[in-house]
């Protein structure tokens, strides 16, 4: 039984492009950003050297990860 959601992630491949585009046309506000490298996140990628941009959007209680 699904009792809730925290969130949607999507992967893009111009995040500010993206930001621009749920902020302008949607309603979405940017709620968070950050960057996230290291081994830890080589290792949950798989990809060494992996280096993620970040941005949480809002729209009300909904949540929209968008991961460059």
């Amino acid at each position: 039984m699904i009792t809730g959601h925290n969130h949607t992630s999507l992967t893009v491949s111009d995040l500010e492009r993206s930001i621009a585009f749920y902020t302008e046309n949607l309603g979405f506000r940017v709620a968070e950003r950050f960057e996230a490298k290291g081994e830890g996140i080589e290792r949950i990628t798989a990809l060494p050297g992996a280096h993620l941009n970040i941005a949480f959007l809002t729209l009300g209680d909904f949540r929209l990860e968008l991961i460059q």
